[in-house]
């Protein structure tokens, strides 16, 4: 789970309980925007996880290299892939043959030995978690979808993914942006309404976990 991930907790497992709040956070979203909740290509994917999500942000990143996605994953930043899940050839992946093939997950590592990356696969019920993908399976996947053809469509589409998120603590009104892996004061609400941020995504946290982080410049 990214939320998890980029609010620190990248060696902990989530509770199914909590992992199924989240995913019916996301499709509670989807099914209000779109009408629909299933196949959300980039763009809308992108749209949900930059105005909804407190954590992170998303953009769209067309015709990747390889070093491309490498480079973001050595910054410590999970990549969306987004692919014609046939051409991943996991039989332990139920697809409809009459279906798009149409899959995504999320990649957040790799072996350069092996030349593999190495992801957390939810389609994947049995192995999905640190399951490995050669780079060339992967490559030769990225897609996005279509929805006036239902088929999955080039370009070579990922989402790149960043940290995000606006804190404070219990006893100060100090509002701070988290990004990698820095705090930054807020000193303006105008740098809310340039951002387009919403007042409802401030958290509040314990001091001693924002005093983890570097002090950046305000903002």
């Amino acid at each position: 789970m990214l939320d998890e991930y980029y609010f620190g907790n990248r060696d902990k497992g989530v509770t199914k309980t909590k992992a199924k709040k989240s995913i019916l956070y996301y499709i509670n979203i989807e099914n209000k925007l779109f009408g629909y909740n299933g196949n959300t290509n980039a763009a809308e994917m992108t749209k949900v996880i930059n105005e909804y999500s407190k954590y992170f942000e998303a953009k769209i990143k067309t015709n990747p290299t390889l070093e491309d996605i490498k480079n973001e994953l050595r910054a410590g930043r999970p990549v969306i892939p987004l692919l014609y899940g046939k051409n991943l050839n996991n039989p332990r992946i139920l697809f409809s043959r009459s279906g798009s093939y149409y899959h995504v997950f999320v990649i957040k590592g790799f072996d350069d030995a092996k030349k593999e990356f190495i992801v957390n696969d939810n389609g994947d019920l049995k192995q999905g978690l640190d399951l490995r993908y050669s780079y060339d399976t992967i490559m030769g996947a990225l897609r996005d979808y279509d929805h006036k053809t239902q088929k999955t469509v080039k370009p070579a589409t990922v989402l790149f993914t960043s940290q995000r998120m606006l804190v404070k603590t219990k006893d100060s009104g100090r509002i701070y942006l988290i990004k990698d892996n820095q705090k930054h004061h807020v000193s303006s609400p105008q740098t809310f309404k340039t951002n387009k941020w919403k007042w409802s995504f401030v958290m509040v946290v314990e001091k001693n976990w924002l005093n983890k982080f570097q002090t950046g410049p305000s903002i």
